[in-house]
């Protein structure tokens, strides 16, 4: 009977413990990416049953171990250095500002110098953002690659000062630290409603006025993630053009805009501010 290698082994002490995990791509091939998902359905197929994780590893004997985030009631912050951003040493001043020390925090080293930090997902949590920052993922509906699981270049997800046995008791018992509140109200996802505006709000505008400008509140408020302070810039620059000639009053573009920028995602102070640079640079402009 052949020994069982290092992946198998690590599959087998999650899924005992009973975490839910699946196999993933130790490396980049013809056939996937590394980290890829190796079964059909990917992480929605993870299981904790032995018979089905035996048979995975034996197909795939290296495989990654894959561990769901929420599946497995748990959340991870993700902070790496990639891109020309730190996002380790962003997240360690985030965490010192709140008061916190993350050398208390439970983390494991990753291959490219990050790290997974892992905590308890609160019961009531609801949708979350993808990205704390730059360089700062938050993994919660999707998941990540387990610690000890180790790539097919020999880099490694290291835990740091705790066993793995005993991590996967925690996910399993929920006993791993809970998300501190500062970090509840900074992962969730912004669940404001837009502000309903009367016509009279915007009666004085002509109707192909009003008809652009709508299009342009629509566009920031559907704003994907990335491009949100670009497209709230640019779409208040042609509202400024709009000042500037006549058709539309400031105020009245500030309070729709603003609202448009909270819909799509940002905080109060980042979307009034763009709003206001945006209205005057054209507003201004002669």
């Amino acid at each position: 009977m052949h020994a069982l290698t290092p992946m198998q082994k690590l599959a087998l002490k999650y899924a005992s413990h009973g975490v839910k995990i699946f196999p993933c791509r130790e490396k980049t091939d013809a056939q996937g990416k590394v980290k890829g998902p190796l079964v059909h359905g990917g992480f929605k197929s993870a299981t904790n049953d032995l018979a089905t994780i035996i048979e995975w590893w034996t197909y795939q004997p290296n495989a990654l171990v894959g561990m769901p985030c929420r599946m497995n009631d748990l959340i991870v912050i993700d902070p790496d250095r990639h891109g020309g951003h730190d996002g380790v040493n962003a997240f360690a001043l985030l965490v010192r500002a709140n008061g916190f020390d993350m050398q208390r925090f439970l983390s494991v080293a990753t291959p490219n110098s990050g790290l997974h930090l892992y905590f308890q997902r609160p019961h009531n949590l609801g949708d979350t953002i993808a990205k704390l920052g730059p360089s700062i993922d938050v993994k919660d509906n999707g998941y990540i690659i387990a610690a000890g699981s180790i790539l097919g270049d020999g880099r490694s997800y290291k835990l740091q000062n705790w066993s793995l046995d005993s991590l996967a008791d925690w996910i399993t018992e929920k006993q791993l630290s809970p998300l501190p509140k500062w970090l509840v109200d900074a992962v969730s996802k912004p669940t404001h409603t837009p502000k309903a505006y009367s016509k009279g709000d915007v009666a004085a505008c002509p109707e192909n006025v009003l008809t652009r400008l709508k299009a342009l509140v629509r566009k920031v408020a559907l704003a994907p993630e990335g491009d949100r302070n670009k497209i709230l810039f640019w779409a208040t620059c042609r509202a400024g053009e709009m000042i500037r000639d006549g058709l539309v009053h400031h105020d009245t573009a500030f309070e729709l805009f603003v609202e448009a920028g909270l819909y799509c995602g940002l905080d109060r102070r980042e979307a009034e501010r763009l709003v206001r640079s945006g209205l005057n640079t054209s507003a201004e402009s002669v």
